[in-house]
């Protein structure tokens, strides 16, 4: 008897299975957010006295060495890839690697950077003054645009919601943002958006890429075009084609990245995109390239069920762990690198401006486990919704906290109490920025660089 079975590649179904991060990965990658943070802040404060971006590059380097040392032989610590520090017209050349130039003053300089740690890569992106410690109030306007679109980006991000959805919301938001900045390619004096920036140029010359990418032990992964593993769809013949998630949608356990930036091409450049004759602000004459990225965990549907709405039919998928273990996971890690300091000893910036503020609400006699809580709580509002938000929940978000019922960590034997997992209302967002405590809210920026 003969069999003739087909010979499907193995590279889909790869991906498939690391689609979905369970949460000890996720553990793996707030540590070394948390190493990133260290750097980051090493980085900010040496910015403030030096205009080359050789010396910026140094700095992240050598903070990523510090941190290596501290750890030990036993953990390996590197950057997660050559790391992009670009100020001035050099913002603009976006994987521009090179680190060498010399910025004037009142530049910002965008740095795309990340640390590894064991083998668990972050991905992040900031954008800040160099030469000294504050924005120049001209790139002010752009940066703050440029955040806000960032925080309705992570917002969006949840279980299926399409990604086509979102990239039209970043392109739609970039191309707003642009006009109220005054940039006009065609002069045509008129309220039109898509006169005064086509929507082809926001694409090809002001964010030439998209608002993010699939992340996870490799820092560009790939969504599976195989069947989905938990799917409850009968096997047969052709379903891995059938199957394919024609959607795009973003499923509980994914991990990806949320990056717009702005590029907006010198004076003298401009004639490469056939923009002659565009009309930019004078503060942008020279070019200027900002951008803002923070890794992001989906978390999966309330009620442990994560649907996927494909445009042919809904795929239901069931995860192994629901949306209250990735909770308790991100609460046991983060009391570990950001209370114990594991993975380096500068302090975070956002727990101590947390705790700074408890006192003002009257919160007083928290034990350790509700504390924790409400770091992480406060860090993810300032990420998604910034930091007078995140001031105004503190009260709100203590009593939530309190009286919610706390069980034994489970990832930690050390580690304080979490919330239960049948439980998780008082986290009011579909994702967890894995970046969240990397500073970037203007205010946050300063108060690093002006220590």
């Amino acid at each position: 008897m003969q069999m003739h079975l087909p010979v499907l590649r193995s590279d889909a179904y790869a991906w498939l299975y690391r689609q979905a991060k369970p949460p000890s990965q996720l553990r793996q990658h707030l540590r070394s957010a948390r190493a990133t943070e260290d750097a980051f802040l090493q980085l900010m404060r040496r910015a403030t006295t030096t205009l080359s971006e050789h010396v910026l590059h140094c700095a992240f380097q050598r903070a990523v060495c510090d941190i290596s040392e501290r750890a030990g032989a036993a953990v390996q610590v590197r950057s997660a890839y050559i790391p992009v520090v670009a100020s001035g017209v050099r913002g603009t050349e976006i994987h521009f690697t090179d680190n060498d130039g010399v910025a004037a003053l009142g530049d910002v300089v965008r740095v795309d950077a990340g640390v590894e740690v064991d083998g668990v890569p972050t991905d992040c992106t900031r954008t800040l003054p160099i030469g000294c410690s504050h924005f120049s109030p001209s790139y002010v306007p752009l940066y703050e645009g440029l955040l806000q679109i960032q925080r309705k980006l992570l917002r969006c991000m949840g279980p299926g919601v399409s990604i086509s959805e979102i990239t039209r919301m970043h392109i739609a938001e970039t191309q707003a943002l642009l006009c109220s900045l005054g940039v006009d390619v065609r002069r045509t004096a008129t309220s039109s958006q898509e006169q005064q920036v086509p929507l082809n140029l926001v694409r090809s010359c002001f964010c030439a890429h998209l608002f993010g990418h699939f992340f996870g032990l490799d820092i560009h992964e790939e969504l599976s075009s195989a069947s989905q593993p938990h799917a409850r769809v009968a096997e047969k013949e052709g379903s891995a084609r059938q199957q394919r998630p024609t959607s795009r949608a973003l499923q509980g356990g994914m991990m990806h990245t949320v990056e717009p930036g702005v590029y907006i091409p010198s004076v003298q450049r401009a004639s490469l995109f056939g923009l002659e004759g565009a009309h930019f602000p004078i503060a942008f004459h020279g070019g200027v390239g900002m951008q803002i990225e923070d890794d992001v965990l989906v978390l999966p549907s309330p009620g442990d069920e994560d649907v996927d709405v494909c445009s042919d039919e809904e795929s239901r998928v069931y995860l192994p762990w629901s949306r209250g273990e990735y909770l308790q996971h991100a609460l046991a890690a983060f009391h570990r690198y950001y209370d114990g300091g594991d993975a380096g000893t500068t302090p975070s910036l956002l727990v101590s401006v947390c705790d700074a503020h408890v006192s003002t609400v009257g919160a007083g006699g928290m034990t350790a486990a509700v504390r924790n809580v409400l770091r992480f709580l406060f860090a993810q509002r300032v990420s998604m919704d910034g930091l007078p938000k995140a001031m105004a929940s503190l009260a709100a978000d203590v009593c939530a906290i309190q009286q919610q019922t706390f069980v034994p960590n489970p990832a930690y034997l050390d580690g304080p109490p979490v919330p239960h997992a049948a439980v998780s209302d008082w986290y009011p967002y579909s994702s967890i920025v894995l970046t969240a405590t990397i500073p970037k809210d203007i205010e946050l920026i300063e108060v690093v660089m002006q220590q």
